[in-house]
């Protein structure tokens, strides 16, 4: 039996108190149950011998056993071997009946993938076709969900959980998205459903929709760093979230709704715009794997398994888990760069596997299979590279672009110690290779009487070079770096390149002017999330002027002088600052969202509880989970006080709160100055004078007593 267009799949499901085999839902919406006789019975590969030491207990847990000869993937290479297929009657006693045994193949591979979508027993839809946005708010003790749905783009808004499930079923959605799903709108809604709802349909609409994290998903598939609803929509030229001038409880309904629809159509065309939700059903139909489960290690078990003739060795990792040294960075030619070709190497590491052999012992053949993947990839790009071309079908776009992401994601592997074939040593190779490719091409480059002024991973900059004579260039490189691949990525008119602190050496730290007219920024405060929206307004104008402009530095600190006698008038949402941490690596440190807890008149491990992560505590009201599951990230909001403590946001409080906290001097030495007089630094321009003076007796608090007894009072 094979069945296709698959959005979700679940197995030992329990409904109204019976549990069934397996249950599916489709990507038309409905949902079906099946026993596992309707599929492949759950079955892994032991040595047989194993079979020996069954009692009768075991014996009963068992459907079936085929002794068959197969051929093992090993570390240490592929090896055939005779092997008992042992057939469990469910998915629960593999564990039971492989426990024990000298070595096992693939017991340790989940149902779905392995027996499922690695079989080719079920295919998972290639693209979402009934899915909704939605974003919920919590006010006065009601939640309150907005939604739009891809049948007609309507907006509606719902007073309770049951009503939206409804519209879910009548409409037989099959996915949802919300910006930091993960972290607040499905947790709080599926604690809301639990208590609301007792219709066993709607719960299983519920359970069975795939709830996908925009904010995940919009970070993974553009390769930025995760950051708010906001910010994306200003990225993407979507419009902006509405700033509230009262408390979020004294808000009317129909203001509620206002600002609650706005943020719901933000989120829509920021993800129909970048195309994010695309991309892992694409993978997912490629590999088999559910698009909720994707991640590096298990898609190339997938390939292996759905792709090779051979089983794959349940080996412990045996490879020695230790650092090794990975990508080259330069330090970079401080200071303004005229006509500069930035010549990128595509796609170094995936070519490094293609194109050289690794002659370790241990995990050779591993190496190779992956090769072999990423080859077909390419080869399977090139082709719908050219469909979209010809037809404009964005399926084809799609499928492309799920390619690279697959090639840039296996090769990965073999240094994530997690994976079953995790080898520093193939790790080790790929980087070396990496590195050894980039020289060649920067000394190419400098054969034809042309420096570099920056360099890292896969690229180099080339100053001083008309943009005709860089593409002549890169054809000689493509010549000269042969089978490896460069071409010009972008070309500057003016850049100017940024040391990092004390002159040290970074990756990727300059702002430039394209030859089309626009502005890049890579590295510096304007596209790094933690700094306030101040910092980003006042230093892309100043670069706005040096670059686009070219005015002088006079006339540069006549704007500022102008923007600090304006400073103190400035909306006071523009000086707050976000951050995105992990409670694991802040615990037990003084550091800033441990502060920014305490000023919420917390600890850590007592607060609000709304979900357990492995039996940690995480997310309250001021700040939330961001993650996946495995992961303990926390983002917060907070500003600063003079004497540099941290005071937490607490967003359903007005921003009023909060506002005699800052200074205005303080904030424009540390927010604009700072940032600012690294650029002039590289300009030899002469720096920006303090105008916050430290009082003679200014006490640093560590537990901010005072801020949280305010804060309490606003509560």
């Amino acid at each position: 039996m094979k069945i296709t267009n698959v959005v979700n799949i679940k197995y030992s499901y329990e409904v109204s108190n019976s549990k069934k085999d397996v249950v599916v839902l489709f990507d038309d919406g409905s949902i079906l149950e099946y026993n596992y006789s309707s599929f492949e019975l759950p079955y892994f590969y032991c040595n047989t011998n194993h079979i020996t030491t069954y009692n009768n207990y075991k014996r009963s847990l068992v459907s079936n056993i085929e002794y068959v000869t197969k051929v093992m993937l090993t570390p240490n290479g592929f090896m055939e071997a005779n092997l008992a297929k042992v057939y469990a009657k469910s998915v629960e006693f593999v564990n039971k009946l492989s426990a024990g045994a000298n070595y096992t193949c693939e017991a340790h591979v989940p149902f779905i993938e392995r027996r499922l979508g690695a079989d080719g027993i079920v295919e998972f839809a290639e693209e979402p076709k009934r899915y909704a946005y939605i974003d919920i708010e919590e006010v006065n003790g009601m939640l309150m969900v907005g939604y739009k749905d891809s049948l007609d783009w309507a907006y509606y808004s719902f007073k309770n959980v049951e009503d939206f499930l409804v519209k879910c079923s009548e409409n037989k959605i099959t996915a949802i998205l919300a910006w930091n799903g993960e972290g607040y709108d499905f947790i709080r809604m599926n604690s809301r459903i639990k208590k609301e709802v007792t219709n066993p349909y709607l719960l299983m609409r519920w359970d069975m929709m795939q709830k996908h994290d925009a904010m995940v998903y919009y970070a993974k598939y553009t390769q930025s760093n995760l950051m708010s609803l906001d910010k994306a929509a200003k990225i993407e030229g979507v419009g902006r979230k509405i700033v509230l001038e009262k408390k979020f409880e004294d808000l009317t309904w129909e203001e509620l709704v206002k600002y609650n629809e706005n943020d719901v159509e933000i989120l829509r065309q920021i993800v129909e715009v970048s195309g994010v939700l695309d991309i892992p059903y694409a993978i997912s139909h490629r590999t088999g794997i559910r698009v909720d489960k994707l991640s590096p290690t298990k898609i190339v078990d997938n390939l292996m398994m759905k792709l090779g003739t051979y089983v794959l060795f349940d080996s412990p990792v045996s490879a020695v888990d230790e650092d090794y040294e990975g990508a080259f960075i330069m330090t970079p030619v401080s200071g303004k760069h005229k006509k500069v070709g930035v010549i990128d190497i595509n796609h170094l590491y995936p070519a490094v596997v293609e194109h050289f052999d690794y002659t370790g012992v241990r995990c050779k053949d591993v190496y190779n299979e992956v090769r072999r993947f990423i080859k077909e990839f390419n080869a399977m790009r090139e082709v719908e590279k050219k469909l979209f071309k010809e037809t404009k079908e964005k399926k084809y776009d799609v499928r492309q672009k799920s390619d690279k992401v697959l090639n840039n994601s296996i090769y990965g592997v073999f240094g994530n110690k997690f994976y079953r074939f995790c080898d520093v040593n193939v790790a080790r190779f790929i980087a070396a290779k990496g590195r050894e490719v980039r020289q060649k091409m920067e000394d190419i480059i400098k054969s034809y009487g042309y420096r570099l002024i920056n360099s890292d991973t896969d690229s180099g900059f080339v100053d001083e070079i008309e943009k005709n004579v860089a593409m002549k260039l890169v054809d000689t490189i493509n010549r000269e770096l042969y089978p490896f691949e460069v071409k010009l990525e972008k070309y500057f008119t003016v850049m100017i390149n940024l040391l990092g602190a004390d002159g040290k050496k970074v990756k990727k730290r300059y702002v430039g002017l394209t030859d089309e007219g626009e502005i890049l920024y890579t590295g510096i405060e304007t596209v790094r999330g933690e700094y306030p929206d101040i910092t980003k307004a006042i230093e892309e104008k100043v670069i706005e002027m040096i670059l686009k402009e070219e005015k002088s530095e006079e006339e540069v600190k006549s704007y500022l002088d102008d923007e600090y006698s304006k400073f103190g008038q400035r909306p006071f949402f523009e000086f707050v600052q976000s951050k995105v941490v992990d409670l694991d690596k802040v615990y037990k440190s003084n550091t800033t969202v441990v502060k920014v807890f305490r000023s919420l008149g917390r600890k850590i491990e007592e607060v609000e509880i709304t979900k357990k992560i492995k039996g940690s505590i995480v997310v309250g009201t001021g700040y939330k989970l961001i993650g996946n599951g495995d992961e303990k990230l926390v983002e917060v909001s907070y500003i600063l006080t003079p004497a540099n403590e941290p005071i937490g946001i607490d967003e359903k409080l007005p921003l009023s709160t909060y506002e005699h906290y800052i200074d205005r001097n303080f904030y424009w030495d540390k927010f604009v100055a700072t940032p600012l007089n690294r650029i002039f630094s590289a300009l030899e321009w002469k720096p920006l004078e303090r105008k916050y003076i430290k009082p003679k007796k200014i006490r640093k608090s560590t537990n901010n007593k005072n801020a949280v007894k305010t804060l309490k009072e606003a509560v």
